[in-house]
């Protein structure tokens, strides 16, 4: 009993030393802007021995919360990784679904389109006809979350790009697509690209007929961040024709992009692609998927892309399946990207067979390295499932963690409905809002100075950019603050003020 008393005792005063170097460390790096000094490089050596010592009695999640953004900036080993736990599967999605033509959407992503601080709906249509009121409006479909950041509720569907002037008479695409809010253009508000397995369009004037197989369609935000406009299309912009994507170039086979995202993959700051193109043998009943990587070779505000790497990392590509999407996101909170990949495996009685695979980076954030497959981890949807789902993540109920949100396509495809699932990450090692004390910043939009009120004393402050990257941080210790934002680029970011017992966070736009 004396022995654990006094372990307790020892680990207690390791775990005080730990938080003062890491409240020390920060302190220098503020000063040197981030410079590493021999000092800091001295005190991380220290960080690190105590990591090693405490890592089986904190755990993961609380050392990572103690280390905040020491993790990634000095590069520590904390040495576990914290296992997320999901809900089991279920359909309340807050009103979430599409069944008819009016709100049918093919694709989705859930993004902040209008700045209100919680996440809308943006969907593309499975088929876009501009001829044929048949399909009812635009090419995109629009919930808009009439809720709270904790709390969501999406409004019935409405289509948004009715008025796109497509520089041709008309114009057609369906088949497989893919749904993306990103600010590619590096203006501070997002723009929306999809894919689509077939683009037709006829000029009657110059009578001028382009087709595109595995067309992309990039539409421009030529509004504002809370008043978004799309009314400007273009397809395959910046270089990035899909059609030249064929790795086995079997004229026999049909061969379409299944699934496309824009991530930072590398962490080099900005948007580089990932895909999933598939090939398959309908007669024989032989599928394959490849996953593909087109790395930006320009900048966040300038995008230009590379040709297209067609086994980026060694992930048994091609292999058997048809894969139905790729996400990347940190699963483990380990401070890298993990993948998830949902992959067709066939047809048992007429029902479909999938499976959802998940890929530990056991890299780092600018050089990924995945693991071998391992499938459903964290109680995530049973594999094999007699389902397609396409498999996203975003934290809808602003508790800190990744919620999962799966895509039905077998009910797309036979049903033609919309049908999302959901799982909510229940791991509780992150800290949700639990009080109605709000952070309060002046003014928004912002460019030389911001203003920070109703801090509680002891809090951390911290700034994400739009790509939820950790940009800015620091620990106060006076009810309010001003932020020098000099040194920081135009766009949207989220401002969080995160305590003992709550967190609190607010968007704010720098221009």
């Amino acid at each position: 009993m004396l022995g654990n008393t006094h372990n307790m005792i020892r680990h207690s005063r390791k775990q005080r030393q730990l938080k003062h170097l890491v409240k020390q460390t920060n302190k220098l790096l503020a000063k040197t802007k981030g410079a590493l000094t021999t000092q800091i490089v001295g005190l991380k050596s220290k960080i690190q021995k105590l990591i090693d010592e405490l890592k089986f009695v904190m755990g993961s999640a609380r050392l990572r919360k103690t280390l905040g953004s020491l993790v990634l900036v000095l590069g520590l080993a904390v040495g576990l990784t914290q296992a997320q736990d999901f809900a089991p599967i279920g359909l309340n999605t807050f009103g979430i679904q599409g069944s008819t033509f009016t709100d049918q959407f093919a694709d989705f992503d859930l993004v902040d389109l209008d700045l209100d601080g919680d996440f809308d709906l943006v969907g593309s249509r499975l088929y876009f006809d501009s001829q044929y009121a048949f399909y009812l409006g635009g090419p995109l479909i629009y919930q808009e979350n009439i809720g709270t950041s904790i709390n969501p509720n999406f409004s019935p569907g409405n289509t948004i790009g009715d008025n796109i002037d497509w520089g041709v008479d008309y114009i057609y695409f369906g088949g497989i697509s893919s749904m993306n809010s990103v600010d590619l253009d590096g203006d501070g508000d997002f723009d929306l690209v999809s894919t689509h397995s077939y683009i037709y369009s006829y000029d009657y004037e110059t009578k001028t007929e382009l087709e595109f197989v595995k067309g992309l369609l990039y539409i421009e935000n030529t509004g504002s961040v809370t008043i978004p406009d799309f009314t400007q299309a273009e397809i395959n912009p910046f270089g990035l024709d899909l059609s030249l994507i064929n790795p086995n170039e079997i004229d026999s086979l049909d061969s379409y992009i299944v699934d496309l995202e824009f991530t930072d993959i590398d962490d080099d700051g900005d948007f580089d692609v990932l895909g999933v193109y598939a090939l398959g043998d309908y007669d024989q009943d032989v599928y394959s998927t490849n996953l593909f990587l087109i790395e930006n070779i320009g900048t966040s505000s300038s995008p230009s892309f590379a040709e297209a790497n067609l086994d980026p990392f060694g992930i048994d590509s091609p292999f058997s399946g048809i894969g139905a999407n790729v996400s990347s996101v940190d699963l483990d909170v380990d401070g890298d990207l993990d993948l998830i990949l949902n992959v067709y495996t066939g047809s048992e009685d007429s029902t479909m067979t999938s499976e959802l695979r998940y890929f530990e980076n056991s890299g780092d954030p600018s050089n990924p390295i995945f693991s071998d497959a391992v499938l459903s981890p964290f109680n995530l949807v049973a594999s094999p499932m007699s389902a397609l789902y396409k498999t996203d993540f975003t934290d809808i109920d602003g508790d800190g963690d990744e919620d999962a949100f799966h895509f039905d396509l077998g009910g797309l495809f036979y049903d033609y409905s919309s049908t999302v699932h959901y799982q909510e990450n229940i791991d509780g090692s992150y800290i949700a809002e639990t009080s109605d004390v709000q952070i309060e910043i002046y003014p928004n939009p912002a460019s030389d100075n911001l203003s920070i009120s109703n801090i509680e004393v002891g809090s951390t402050v911290r700034f994400f950019d739009y790509a939820g990257k950790l940009v800015w941080e620091q620990e106060v210790e006076n009810k309010s603050m001003m932020v020098d934002l000099s040194n920081f680029p135009s766009g949207v970011y989220s401002v969080e003020l995160r305590s003992k017992d709550k967190t609190s966070t607010k968007k704010l736009l720098i221009e």
